[in-house]
């Protein structure tokens, strides 16, 4: 593997919380609730060891200025720049290394039939554009997105590795998937991002999690997101 992308527990937390949260009550103004994504920027640090670049993704800070929906969520740069410049000066030893936002489905029917674990083409083409995340992580910008959705059924599980670069894992009766990808300048000095198969990063999620059979979250509303189009 090329990239080795390395999730702190603390991220790994913020990034659930803040995905379960939209999930559930991302748009209480409508008669019936609906769940949205939501987005983050993302702290951490790299090295190279044997031709490998590791990453250590440590923090999140979930962006409420940015606008949301169920099919979308659009960064607001202004929030990313202002929030770095407090990073810089409270934490000097991070960098911003990317971002993550969520992906939110109705049932895991929906989620299979539509591969909603991976990355859309405009999230793609969104990171290639991002020229101050490029900049301030070294040509080397990640991207994270968390998938969610609600189980029918809630069976005895344990995190494990979707992917190379996904891992899956449930809480009570939500069910997660988080994907990385890894954006590199080619030959050419054209940006290019990792793909979503036959991907060139191993994602490595810190900690380890049981979910019990039966297990639900009592205080989860009944969300009734739209279906994606």
């Amino acid at each position: 593997m090329k990239y080795k992308v390395r999730v702190s527990p603390t991220l790994l937390e913020t990034m659930t919380l803040a995905a379960i949260e939209a999930y559930c009550y991302g748009n209480l103004r409508k008669q019936k609730n609906t769940a949205v994504e939501t987005l983050g920027y993302v702290w951490g640090y790299r090295k190279r060891e044997n031709g490998t670049s590791i990453f250590y993704l440590d923090r999140t800070s979930v962006s409420i200025s940015a606008e949301r929906q169920y099919h979308s969520v659009t960064p607001n740069l202004d929030a990313a720049k202002l929030k770095n410049e407090v990073m810089m000066r409270w934490s000097p030893h991070l960098t911003l290394m990317g971002d993550f936002h969520s992906h939110p489905y109705r049932n895991l029917t929906e989620v299979n039939d539509e591969a909603g674990y991976n990355f859309s083409p405009e999230d793609l083409k969104e990171l290639k554009s991002n020229d101050f995340v490029w900049e301030q992580a070294g040509d080397n910008p990640v991207i994270l997105v968390i998938t969610v959705c609600r189980l029918g059924r809630v069976r005895d599980s344990v995190q494990d590795n979707f992917r190379n670069n996904t891992a899956r894992f449930a809480v009570g009766d939500f069910q997660f998937w988080l994907n990385a990808a890894v954006g590199y300048l080619d030959a050419d000095g054209k940006r290019v991002v990792t793909g979503n198969t036959n991907s060139d990063v191993h994602l490595s999620v810190e900690g380890w999690y049981y979910n019990e059979a039966g297990g639900r979250v009592r205080s989860a509303s009944a969300v009734r997101p739209s279906r994606r189009g």
